[in-house]
Formats: structure tokens, sequence, C-alpha cells
């Protein structure tokens, strides 16, 4: 199991981006804005982790956007997400969802 750190709070939008290569674009205007926001790790690239898979990097935005659908979302960047690059990240989440 891989882990990667670097994950930030936006206070804007109040999404999480990746902060490892600077400010992208955010949702709500302008950069993102990390101010205040703890460094957050996420998995990746692993089976055995309870949760959901196929949550992808946006290289344009530096955000976080789920991939196991058809559509990749828009990007605040403009288009749609751009996940070349990312890793597949799982998130994790409390059981007895309605989902489940």
């Amino acid at each position: 199991m891989g882990v990667q750190d670097k994950w930030r709070w936006c206070k804007k939008c109040q999404g999480l981006a990746y902060g490892g290569f600077g400010l992208g674009p955010c949702p709500a205007g302008g950069k993102h804005n990390h101010a205040d926001s703890w460094n957050y790790t996420l998995m990746h690239d692993t089976s055995s982790a309870e949760g959901q898979s196929d949550w992808r990097w946006c290289n344009k935005c530096q955000g976080l956007a789920y991939a196991g659908s058809s559509a990749k979302g828009p990007c605040p960047a403009g288009g749609e997400h751009n996940h070349a690059d990312s890793w597949n990240y799982t998130l994790m989440y409390k059981k007895g969802h309605p989902f489940d």
C-alpha cells in the first residue's frame, strides 16, 4: 500500500486539492487557499484497503475527482478533469452508508 501526503483542504471551495505542486485553480475563483489546512495523507494503489477506489488527482486543477464513472466531470481549469499520471486513490468511508 502506498500513501501520499500534502493533500490540503481549500477554505474557499471546501474541496481537497494536492498542495505539492503549488496552488491550482479553485472552482470558487482564483487559486485554492490552503491556509489553516491540515496535511492529509491518502492511500493509493492498494486493493486491500476498505473503501472506494477510483479517485484520481487532476493534473490541471490539483483536485481529487471520482473517475469511476464514464464522465470525468468539469474542471475549474477548463474542460474535463485530466487524470493522466494519477495514482488510484482509495477513500475510506463509514460502514452503514445507504449505498453499502
